[in-house]
């Protein structure tokens, strides 16, 4: 499985009808497609809701569209992309893989076992890391092994 400081954020491009109030004047349309983080979870489960709609509001000052089934709407990837990292920097993980809905489908298709499909995840999905996080962790290792 996944090491306890990763991330996977699985997203979908999606049309949904649904826009409050707070969206359109923010520039978002009912009618229109957007991004939407459909999973964000770490090894031990889904990260804590109240982390991601508490930044989500401070980052758009609008919150988080479709009630507890998506995190979204993002514009565009890189803008998901980027919101993924900041949860990570927030929460202190070492690196979030980022993957389309239609690949992890298609990885759990073509894996023979759980290993096999975590492996897939990490050679091809986009991955972002936390570098400081991981200097952190390498000097405190180097503290105890010196």
């Amino acid at each position: 499985m996944f090491e306890k400081n990763h991330l996977l954020c699985v997203y979908n491009y999606l049309k949904i009808n649904m826009i409050y109030p707070d969206h359109e004047s923010a520039g978002f349309s009912p009618n229109a497609h957007y991004y939407y983080m459909l999973y964000l979870i770490d090894s031990s489960g889904p990260v804590e809701r109240e982390i991601i709609s508490s930044y989500y509001f401070d980052q758009y000052k609008i919150a988080l569209n479709c009630g507890r089934r998506y995190i979204g709407p993002f514009k565009d990837l890189e803008e998901l992309q980027g919101f993924a990292i900041k949860i990570r920097e927030k929460i202190n993980a070492l690196k979030v893989f980022v993957l389309s809905a239609q690949n992890l489908s298609q990885y759990l298709d073509d894996s023979v076992d759980l290993s096999d499909l975590v492996n897939k995840i990490v050679a091809t999905g986009d991955s972002f890391g936390n570098e400081e996080a991981a200097d952190q962790k390498n000097s405190f290792l180097r503290k105890i092994f010196k």
